[in-house]
């Protein structure tokens, strides 16, 4: 693809930049060119699949060390490991599994927004539901700072959640009712009102309180109800009902292997079949901006630096680190200064263990069920926000289908 043909620029390969590339380049007959700084597409949807001593993403081979180095492209660390990295790559303790770089709350499978967008492009990929909801109940910790025996409970569609009373139960599924049935008119009003005032507002049961806030936490990512949008937590609510998905039932998905790096893989699929490309391991420098106006971007390819000039440029790179991209002059001085020192994203602890046994089944509960155990911290230990943890074995959705682990293996 020569600059001379280029309509658009889109600068990211994650989900948000192939989205725009692929209907751009089917619906609108535009001839795009996306910019990917890693050897690989996906940005926050990378994962990896074992094979022998080594993983692969979009076919690219790792060895522990290159593994490690590819974690910040998803905006990902290492923090802990064991045994240490380079003795699970060395003894191949990888070899079938899949995994993911962080972790994703992919709600509705394949009734979700990703599904959606691929199916207008004519693609599928299998995301297998969970069956069935566990709760634990956290004990918190003995003297010692030993763990004490935890309370498991399965929840049973249409029976009272027995960690419970019966009139916070009662309670909760009224507010759940309640929150199904807002118009997406009602919930565009909220989208600037903080969930904990408006939760307030309704004088909620505390143990409504404690489920709703959980409930909030799982599906935005965010652990603290007064830095979340009402909206951004309701809709989730009211797009539930409409679709007759529930937790018990299963409403929360994985990705088949190779993992949800395979959504962004499938729609440069319809990219490249309307004139598309992705370059990757080809990171934009600058965004070239005269006079207000998109000139183009500047890049590095083979160690040295290139222009290639359009007038259409769309940047996915997250807020945080946008001006890594866009000079800073041709932006409001106010704007700049919010995005680089008050801007702040939200992200998440996640533990990824490959076993040979389910942990659910150790625990009694449903080895098909998306789990929650709530309340590890207390606001009383100066924490913002409460930790909640969500559990799941992935192998085992879509009733054992989920292709994620080696046969007679699992992962947690």
């Amino acid at each position: 693809m020569s600059s001379e043909n280029v309509d658009v620029i889109v600068i990211g390969a994650g989900v948000a930049g192939m989205t725009a590339a692929a209907m751009l380049a089917q619906d609108c007959a535009k001839k795009v060119v996306v910019f990917e700084r890693a050897p690989f597409i996906g940005g926050r949807c990378l994962s990896y699949v074992g094979h022998g001593d080594k993983v692969v993403a979009d076919g690219v081979e790792m060895d522990a060390r290159a593994f490690r180095k590819s974690l910040p492209h998803a905006h990902c660390s290492l923090s802990k490991c064991t045994p240490d990295i380079e003795t699970i790559f060395a003894q191949g303790l990888l070899d079938g599994r899949t995994f993911e770089a962080g972790g994703h709350g992919l709600f509705w499978g394949n009734n979700n927004r990703a599904d959606m967008a691929l199916q207008h492009f004519g693609q599928h990929v299998e995301m297998p539901l969970n069956r069935g909801l566990g709760f634990i109940e956290w004990q918190g910790l003995n003297e010692d700072g030993t763990v004490r025996k935890t309370i498991a409970h399965q929840v049973e569609k249409g029976r009272p959640y027995p960690w419970m009373s019966e009139e916070g139960f009662a309670k909760t599924m009224e507010q759940l009712g309640d929150m199904s049935r807002l118009t997406f008119e009602e919930l565009a009003k909220l989208s600037h009102k903080p969930l904990q005032e408006w939760l307030e507002e309704r004088g909620m049961h505390p143990e409504a309180y404690d489920y709703i806030k959980v409930l909030a936490a799982s599906q935005t990512g965010m652990a603290e109800p007064r830095m979340t949008a009402a909206s951004d937590f309701l809709g989730y609510m009211t797009v539930a009902r409409q679709i007759h998905m529930n937790l018990v039932s299963g409403s929360v998905a994985t990705v088949d292997k190779p993992g949800t790096i395979a959504i962004p893989l499938a729609m440069e699929q319809t990219l490249n079949r309307h004139g598309g490309e992705v370059w990757r391991d080809t990171p934009v420098s600058e965004v070239i901006i005269e006079d207000g106006v998109v000139k183009g971007v500047k890049y590095r390819r083979d160690g040295q630096e290139h222009t290639l000039k359009c007038d259409t440029v769309i940047c996915t790179v997250p807020p945080k680190y946008v001006f890594q991209v866009l000079p800073k002059d041709a932006f409001p001085a106010q704007w700049v200064d919010f995005m680089e020192k008050e801007h702040w994203g939200i992200g998440l602890l996640t533990g990824w263990v490959g076993t040979r046994r389910s942990i659910m089944g150790d625990l009694g509960i449903d080895k098909r069920s998306f789990v929650y155990m709530p309340g590890i911290t207390t606001p009383q230990e100066g924490f913002i926000g409460v930790v909640d943890m969500v559990m799941c074995e992935f192998d085992t959705w879509n009733d054992g289908d989920a292709d994620r682990a080696p046969p007679g293996k699992a992962e947690y």
